[in-house]
């Protein structure tokens, strides 16, 4: 999913703490009489900016949480042109999901007819699996895996129903792009809507194969708006959503607030197992930093037990640490936010030969269409094979090598 589908207003401002625990006491499902009592209580305190709030809400995608929680325990206590404001950009928001919800169930009901086995996930399934409530997890794209080998039928669909490839590649373009990379952006011609056509679950450089372990052959079936569908294992969409918070640095709440909603409403599960799978997949510790995540940040006990159930990992905690330190204030500029997001989640590793193989790739792939690399250095067709030589050329000069020994070599705090 693209990383600004719901960030639709930006800011310069950070969030008091105040106003940051008022903003996740408000992100969860269900509200329990003594988080109903401490936003009632910190509301009276009348120290909230309500202008950064919602704008700051948007970015995380909290928006709707938000509303619901405040209607629910303390409408009258919120200036009425808030509360007006948030009503707004909470309809809209469920609009803008019902709408999606309704292009996913065609495209589903198109793949079928073709023959096309296929599995929606995160976006409006989540949102009614996890969250209960189609609208109150906000989205911005929609998620469809398939197989490798259906890519082709798969887009025929797409096309027909409006949505076209956000890049125009060469034919060598886009037999390295399937190979390194996970999924094609699809936009659509006419309302700009966005389906994410996904041949794997990870590209190639996060060195976390999820869809190597069995997934296709542990699918389960369910219903999504009265329509029979595949749907991931929910073992395999816990550690996915693991592996997806710990790639954008956790740097949106929805993320963590996702993680722990799903704790809440999956206690069936047999987290050992999770943890043991987690474990083989050299993803202990993104396991670790998760459910970290959920038990500071959104105060999750569920989450706290099963933290302690695991090996204690300083890197988890120093990671988490710099997570919460960087939640709500401002973004660094783009290059330099990638960087840090690649490094931490390499850090995010335990495995060194997982981290090598993490910066390996990175400098080996086919670069994305729209990445530095084509700017740079636009070649024709048949070289497109030196972009393997010339990317680590242009990482090395634009970044030098501090970051790599961070990589290679992460510390916990002292």
């Amino acid at each position: 999913m693209s990383t600004n589908s719901c960030a639709f207003a930006g800011s310069s401002e950070s969030l008091t703490a105040i106003e940051a625990e008022l903003l996740i006491a408000c992100s969860r499902v269900d509200l329990t009489t003594e988080k109903v009592a401490r936003i009632r209580e910190i509301i009276t305190g009348g120290q909230i900016d309500w202008d950064r709030l919602q704008n700051i809400s948007l970015q995380h995608c909290v928006t709707q949480l938000l509303y619901r929680s405040l209607k629910a325990s303390c409408e009258n206590a919120v200036p009425a042109g808030t509360m007006m404001r948030l009503r707004a950009a909470y309809e809209y928001g469920a609009q803008r999901n019902l709408a999606l919800a309704a292009d996913l169930k065609k495209i589903l009901r198109a793949m079928e007819m073709r023959d096309i086995p296929c599995v929606p996930f995160k976006g409006p399934t989540l949102a009614c699996d996890v969250y209960t409530n189609l609208g109150l997890r906000l989205f911005g794209d929609l998620d469809i895996l398939v197989r490798a080998r259906d890519i082709a039928k798969a887009v025929r669909v797409l096309n027909e129903f409006g949505y076209a490839h956000e890049y125009q590649l060469r034919p060598a373009e886009e037999a390295a792009y399937i190979r390194f990379e996970h999924a094609f952006h699809f936009v659509h011609r006419t309302n700009g809507r966005v389906v994410e056509l996904h041949w794997r679950l990870s590209h190639r450089d996060l060195s976390f194969e999820i869809d190597g372990h069995g997934l296709w052959s542990r699918l389960r079936t369910g219903k999504f708006l009265g329509t029979t569908t595949l749907s991931l294992d929910d073992s395999d969409l816990f550690l996915y959503l693991c592996m997806h918070g710990t790639k954008h640095a956790w740097d949106r709440l929805e993320w963590i607030c996702s993680i722990s909603e799903t704790i809440n409403r999956s206690t069936y599960l047999n987290w050992d197992v999770i943890a043991a799978r987690a474990k083989k997949m050299g993803g202990l510790r993104m396991y670790s930093l998760a459910l970290r995540l959920v038990a500071e940040v959104v105060g999750n006990e569920h989450a706290r037990a099963l933290l302690r159930k695991i090996p204690n990992d300083p890197i988890a905690a120093t990671l988490a640490a710099q997570v919460r330190d960087r939640l709500f204030v401002p973004k660094m500029e783009h290059p330099q936010h990638e960087v840090h997001r690649r490094v931490f989640y390499l850090q995010a590793r335990e495995r060194l030969s997982d981290r090598i193989r993490g910066v390996v790739y990175s400098c080996v792939r086919t670069p994305h269409p729209v990445s530095n690399d084509v700017k740079v250095y636009r070649l024709p067709s048949w070289l497109v094979f030196l972009y393997y030589l010339l990317r680590p050329v242009r990482l090395a000069r634009e970044y030098g090598v501090s970051w790599l020994r961070a990589v290679l070599r992460p510390s916990p705090l002292a």
